[in-house]
């Protein structure tokens, strides 16, 4: 998709683009990430950066829907998405736009005449005026925009939890699992291949006891102290061998209860805990 071309900048007093927004307002608004987007594969490395300024821009766009062209492209002062991330160096969301639009990802949905379909594509295209008072002008791939018009299935995020977490893989699964969390039972029953493959874990953490040590002890522990349930996942073995698990999410926790859980956690992965002071944010 062409993105039209331009040199204007936003002026402090809200340019043509502006989407003012106060940062207190956006992070408590919640924002709907359909399934085929959070379930996406990824052929290259996404880092957490990334993830976080793509949810920033969902969330934004997601309560401006009628601020894209025909062609479904969007203009946003770059300090309007700046203010909600947690660095604020132009440099490295310039990095972090160059990699959502060149990694290739394959997005699986349901077409209207109910074929599934796999679609290769990248999260978006983008030009940018590369300073502070610049503007950011972007698209989504075609699906993802389809998909984010008109979602069917979905989970819905808090980006102030977004913020919070210090892992790629946490927040993956957070997102992952904020599918799960509003249902009757609120249980995600995987098996291990489909979940290395969610995850982007086909290569690497090979052996099952350091997967769990390396990567889903830690990214529980994390979603536990950021989001404030309490979350358990069950390991299925057959013949000795790792062949699925289940995250199962409990109750609230209060702030002690959540503390003692992770620093449970931690204790016996010989971790030091880290616990912010934030409130329940999972939905």
């Amino acid at each position: 998709m062409a993105l039209p071309s331009s040199e204007q900048t936003c002026d402090k007093n809200g340019g043509r683009s502006r989407t003012r927004q106060s940062k207190r307002s956006l992070k408590e608004d919640r924002f709907v990430k359909p399934r085929e987007i959070i379930m996406a594969r990824e052929d290259g490395f996404i880092t957490l950066a990334d993830r976080k300024l793509f949810n920033v821009l969902i969330s934004i766009t997601s309560r401006k829907p009628e601020s894209a062209t025909a062609d479904g492209v969007y203009t946003l002062c770059l300090r309007d998405v700046m203010e909600h991330l947690p660095s604020k160096s132009v440099e490295r969301v310039v990095s972090s736009l160059t990699r959502l639009a060149t990694v290739a990802i394959m997005v699986d949905y349901r077409s209207e005449s109910g074929e599934m379909v796999s679609v290769c594509g990248h999260y978006l295209s983008y030009r940018l005026v590369a300073k502070e008072d610049g503007e950011l002008t972007f698209a989504y791939d075609k699906v993802i925009f389809d998909l984010l018009r008109s979602p069917e299935v979905y989970g819905i995020l808090s980006l102030q939890t977004v913020m919070h977490f210090r892992s790629s893989y946490a927040l993956r699964l957070y997102e992952i699992l904020a599918l799960y969390v509003r249902r009757r039972h609120p249980v995600w029953r995987v098996s291990l291949t489909e979940f290395r493959t969610v995850m982007g874990l086909e290569t690497g953490h090979e052996r099952t006891d350091n997967l769990i040590s390396g990567v889903i002890n830690p990214a529980v522990s994390e979603i536990i102290e950021v989001g404030g349930r309490d979350l358990k996942v069950e390991f299925t073995h057959r013949k000795g061998k790792l062949v699925g698990l289940t995250f199962r999410f409990g109750a609230r926790l209060p702030a002690k209860a959540r503390q003692a859980v992770v620093k449970g956690v931690a204790v016996r992965e010989g971790r030091t805990p880290c616990l912010p002071a934030q409130g329940d944010v999972i939905q």
